[in-house]
């Protein structure tokens, strides 16, 4: 197949490749070499190892049902690539920015007299029952572990002037494949320098790499300014006192930066001074920025990486700085959502309630019923697990928190009060 240009598309829908097949058949020429495959995505038979070039999932990922799912299309797709090529992911949702989108749209929907406590609830519950697959940047780095073939990472901003979801909210990112038991480049010492602890500006950094010609510099947490309404939003969630609805918070004016000459800056504003005194520039998402969004940027004069060290791959690896800590999270799992959590959680509810109803008495059947995460665990992490005929003798004892799992009861944790008649589960 490596002498001959072909495209394989697939999809789980007839309906939509028959689109595919239609519109390939209208363009000059014929359809030219492209086969089209019905099947999901994770359905790699009868694809010659190694076979492509290139497999690109542009705004599919985060309908996947889950991160299981997304690691095993991954690992058919570096297995169908040929070293030298690569795999692209386009349009990803962002996980750390899940509530900073929720409190956009939410703030975005409610109404004047809407009070703080009330809208950062909403902010919650949305979050709560997202229902598609989001992803920490910081997962693609780390799949160096699972993927021997993987010889680089590249994590993309999205470029664009105008504010909305895809440019604020969304990335790309490119796996560079190789050989088996590929590493990635080392990654050379590289000054660099905290936006906002150094009281960098877009204005100082034009005199800085027009006068000192640096040949690389690395940017840290760079505030970023299609984020700013969101920061202070959820600045404002999160505590603030002064304004009580979110008709005060709107007729508030932006508070000032927390140093001063520091500035929120979009990332084009970036790439545009960079393009300007013939710099090449690479972004990503910063791990340790102090507002939502917030990203790094690696500046380098035209080949000053020797091949195989682009900076783009270097950059995601700048949670290994020494101004940042360890990353928490020792899993993969830890690095995405679980998308199906809020549609179980949603049939449970009902299910509980009908469950209740049909062995407590009507006086002992909590008014209202919601989802919530389990509030007591055991030391392993597990939450507590009891039968429902104990929930049952004691809901009616003031407020118990347990998960429910038995063959008669549903899995989920239920906390009742005798005087709100509000219950939670998870």
């Amino acid at each position: 197949m490596r002498p001959t240009e072909i495209l394989f598309p697939t999809d789980f829908s007839p309906a939509s490749l028959a689109y595919v097949r239609q519109e390939a058949a209208r363009q000059p020429g014929g359809p030219g070499p492209v086969r089209l495959l019905e099947r999901p995505a994770d359905d790699w038979s009868g694809i010659e190892p190694q076979g492509f070039d290139a497999v690109i999932l542009n705004s599919v990922a985060q309908y996947f049902p889950s991160l299981d799912y997304l690691l095993a299309v991954l690992d058919g797709a570096v297995a169908a690539v040929a070293p030298g090529g690569f795999v692209f992911l386009g349009d990803l949702r962002s996980l750390p920015l899940l509530e900073a989108f929720h409190a956009s749209v939410e703030l975005h929907q409610a109404g004047a007299a809407t009070e703080r406590r009330e809208l950062a609830l909403r902010v919650r519950r949305a979050v709560a029952r997202e229902d598609e697959l989001l992803l920490d940047p910081r997962l693609f780095p780390a799949l160096r572990q699972r993927l021997p073939r993987l010889a680089g990472v590249e994590i993309h901003l999205p470029r664009g002037r105008h504010a909305n979801e895809l440019t604020k909210f969304r990335y790309d990112v490119v796996l560079r494949i190789g050989s088996e038991g590929a590493t990635a480049a080392a990654r050379p010492q590289l000054p660099a320098l905290s936006w906002p602890r150094d009281g960098i500006s877009l204005d100082g950094l034009r005199r800085r790499l027009a006068g000192e010609r640096p040949a690389a510099l690395e940017l840290l947490d760079v505030p970023n300014a299609r984020l700013a309404a969101e920061a202070r939003l959820l600045a404002w969630l999160e505590e603030g006192e002064d304004a009580a609805t979110v008709g005060d918070f709107l007729r508030q004016a932006p508070a000032p930066a927390e140093n001063a000459g520091v500035d929120p800056v979009d990332p084009d504003a970036l790439r545009d001074l960079a393009a300007e005194l013939g710099y090449e520039i690479a972004l990503a998402w910063s791990e340790g920025g102090r507002s939502a969004g917030a990203y790094d940027a690696l500046l380098t004069l035209p080949g000053h990486f020797a091949e195989g060290a682009a900076a783009a791959d270097l950059l995601p690896l700048a949670a290994t700085h020494p101004d940042r800590p360890p990353s928490p999270i020792s899993s993969l799992s830890g690095w995405a959502n679980t998308p199906l959590r809020g549609r179980i959680a949603e049939s449970l509810v009902p299910s509980l309630r009908s469950h209740l109803e049909e062995r407590l008495p009507s006086a002992m059947v909590p008014a209202q019923i919601a989802s919530r995460r389990p509030a007591f665990t055991t030391r392993s992490g597990l939450a507590q697990i009891i039968g429902s005929r104990a929930v049952a003798q004691r809901c009616s004892a003031g407020s118990y928190s347990a998960s429910v799992s038995s063959a008669e009861a549903m899995p989920v944790a239920m906390t009742t009060s005798a005087s709100s008649g509000v219950a939670t589960c998870s």
